[in-house]
């Protein structure tokens, strides 16, 4: 499971979204979602995310840990 995501990443993975389709206004919208959902935290700097480059993006503050 990924620790830091971004709106571009949602749109193309799990919408199947168009890279170059996605709106200001999508893009606002998945961030507001992403915003409310517990276990992420926007950071105030961009940060690298595989695949999509330099994004403003969430940072996962809790790990779920496995516990055997």
């Amino acid at each position: 499971m990924p620790d830091r995501i971004c709106a571009l990443e949602i749109w193309v993975e799990l919408l199947n979204g168009d890279v170059k389709k996605l709106t200001r206004a999508m893009a606002t919208e998945i961030n507001d979602v992403l915003r409310k959902t517990e276990g992420w935290k926007q950071p105030r700097s961009p940060m690298r995310i595989k695949r999509y480059g330099l994004q403003k993006g969430f940072k996962r503050i809790n790990k779920i840990v496995n516990i055997i």
